[in-house]
């Protein structure tokens, strides 16, 4: 855990970053090491070896995915 976010690791050897602010309803205070998240990749930067995830992105896509699943079996 950093002041900005939380590293994960998402293979071995492969780790990640989640922004707090792309943590979403999380709190990394309450995360614990070998917890399971679903998160989106948001960016991969192959120059500097980086990778940005998001929690909130898979709650959003999630949602769009509810809504048109809702709006196409109303009509």
């Amino acid at each position: 855990k950093k002041e900005f976010g939380i590293f994960v690791q998402i293979a071995d050897g492969v780790d990640a970053l989640i922004r707090h602010e792309d943590l979403g309803e999380k709190n990394a205070d309450e995360l614990e090491v070998g917890v399971e998240l679903e998160a989106a990749i948001v960016f991969i930067d192959t120059e500097k070896d980086r990778i940005r995830l998001s929690v909130k992105r898979v709650a959003r896509m999630q949602e769009k995915a509810d809504l048109k699943e809702y709006n196409d079996d109303s009509t």
